[in-house]
């Protein structure tokens, strides 16, 4: 799989170029390739930790994606809609599975609490101008800012004593 992995991306880049064609679409294909063993590797060695997988899922997706406009054109489709819904997305998800499943939140407090740290990104890129839609990124920030005053606000006293033990608060 690694040599086909390679094989692929080497032949795509390489057609690409002596193409000349002014969208980079082996970009596409090799982002996919990595990210098809991001996502691999992941689900393999960490199956326990679904926290764990949402963030490095999320993070990995928002790459790609990223790399997917970049290389059709730039129009700002990932950075404007994608990434933020994303990221709220990847939150709701970890906040669902905590409650869903009844299980201790100490167990996810720390991928919930970095989760809604990442939606604060899109409203960092809106600061910077590299995002020109601000709707979402600014949805993104609330959903994010809820969630982790919910999260200080509605824990219990286990979790709150853990809060402070890995935040130093």
């Amino acid at each position: 799989l690694v040599m086909a992995s390679l094989t692929i991306a080497t032949v795509c880049f390489t057609i690409n170029l002596l193409i000349g064609h002014r969208i980079w679409w082996s970009l596409i294909v090799i982002c996919n390739i990595l990210y098809m063993w991001i996502a691999i590797s992941t689900a393999v060695r960490r199956r326990s930790r679904l926290g764990y997988n949402i963030l490095i899922q999320v993070i990995s997706l928002a790459g790609l994606l990223v790399v997917i406009d970049w290389a059709t054109g730039r129009s700002g489709w990932a950075l404007n809609y994608v990434v933020p819904f994303l990221f709220i997305s990847a939150t709701m998800s970890t906040t669902v599975i905590i409650i869903v499943r009844r299980m201790d939140a100490r167990s996810f407090i720390l991928y919930l609490f970095l989760t809604a740290l990442l939606g604060f990104i899109p409203l960092a890129l809106l600061g910077v101008g590299l995002v020109s839609t601000q709707w979402p990124s600014i949805a993104s920030a609330i959903y994010s800012g809820l969630s982790l005053v919910s999260l200080f606000v509605f824990a219990d006293r286990a979790t709150k004593q853990e809060l402070r033990r890995r935040f130093h608060l």
